[in-house]
């Protein structure tokens, strides 16, 4: 065989590798209406893979949305199903049923031709599409398990108070977002008012967060979590942006979303309460921080407990089959350190919680505690 062949084959092999993934424009009837959906499936994926439905903005289409937004690109890695729908014309039912109905009835289509796992069912959308999720979030709970919404909210509504259980919700948003102004809609407050509602103990912030380490942008990643009921609410407000899908935000998207199930365990963390800061005044360098002893609880959706996992970021410090449950961070670095603890049923679901420690030696922190120890006074 000539040498010129074998390189034309190479080049094609390679060509199907960077394209693991099948689309296809799909129709389904919903209440008597055609409706349609543009799906990427990986080119193998085992039986019960999470979906991933996405609703595109106002004047916008399936094509727009996914040629921007690009989570289609993390199929073949991530194995899940994405299908991006189509709006009947140029906007979403914001107001009524019929398209929180179309949402319904691909989740049925889908769990029928792929036979997708109906308990790991994500929904993300944009501007319009966001408005769309927020209007429907608190009739679709039994059905998505997190939502992530970016760059819009139904300002026109309260949807938390439609919830009938804590919700797992993450909004991306660009504070330049010239369309819906992060002051004029009063994004943070809106976003914080499912936390309050949820009744979330604890609050964390991450400044100059940066959803993968090559962004070219960052913002504030902020938490909150602790409810005794479980959920978590997350708001992630970027520099840099506008009104548009930040292609960057699929990776944080994907890995907030995938961590929830319907049906799954719930773990809360009981020790440390909240963000907890160590100080330490020894020379830099030489810093001795003490041991941090991590305490969690876990509740059973369905079945038992069959262990707990405690990580300090992905590194396991500890696992029990046991409760009380507890681990021991020995020693932590200076730094800021997420303390997770991850419950496991005998079905194989799993439920986490998680917590902040900010072990640091800045004149900031001596300033906190000389401020703390003459309060005390």
């Amino acid at each position: 065989m000539k040498r010129s062949t074998i390189a034309l084959i190479l080049i094609l092999l390679s060509a199907l590798e960077v394209s693991a993934y099948k689309k296809e424009s799909i129709d389904i009837n919903v209440n008597g209406q055609k409706r349609n959906m543009v799906v990427f499936t990986p080119n193998s994926f085992p039986t019960k893979s999470p979906l991933f439905i996405v609703t595109h903005g106002m004047n916008q289409d399936p094509e727009y949305q996914y040629g921007s937004d690009k989570m289609y690109e993390m199929i073949d890695t991530a194995k899940f199903v994405i299908t991006y729908l189509r709006s009947d014309g140029t906007t979403w039912d914001t107001g009524g049923t019929k398209d929180q109905n179309f949402v319904i009835k691909a989740i049925d289509e889908m769990a029928s031709r792929y036979d997708i796992d109906r308990d790991r069912v994500y929904w993300s959308g944009f501007s319009m599409g966001s408005m769309l999720i927020h209007h429907c979030i608190g009739k679709m709970q039994d059905k998505i398990a997190a939502f992530a919404p970016t760059s819009g909210i139904q300002f026109s509504e309260q949807p938390w108070n439609n919830c009938k259980k804590p919700v797992n919700l993450l909004e991306c948003i660009a504070y330049d977002d010239d369309v819906f102004g992060y002051e004029q809609y009063g994004i943070h407050a809106y976003i914080e008012n499912y936390a309050k509602h949820d009744k979330h103990t604890r609050y964390s912030k991450t400044a100059k967060y940066k959803p993968i380490s090559s962004s070219w942008y960052d913002g504030d990643l902020e938490k909150w979590t602790g409810s005794e009921k479980g959920g978590e609410v997350w708001l992630y407000s970027y520099h840099n942006g506008g009104h548009w899908p930040m292609d960057l935000n699929r990776h944080l998207i994907w890995n907030f979303c995938k961590r929830f199930s319907l049906g799954q365990p719930l773990a809360r963390i009981t020790e440390p309460a909240g963000e907890t800061l160590h100080l330490c005044f020894a020379p830099k360098g030489k810093e001795s921080f003490p041991d941090v002893t991590v305490e969690a609880t876990a509740t059973p959706t369905n079945g038992n407990i069959v262990k707990m996992d405690f990580y300090d970021g992905a590194k396991l410090i500890g696992s029990q089959t046991e409760a009380p449950y507890q681990a021991t961070l020995t020693a932590p670095a200076a730094g800021k350190h997420e303390l997770r603890a991850v419950a496991t049923d005998d079905q194989g679901k799993t439920g986490e919680s998680s917590c902040m420690v900010n072990c640091t030696t800045t004149a900031t922190a001596f300033s906190l505690y000389a401020t703390f120890k003459c309060e005390s006074a």
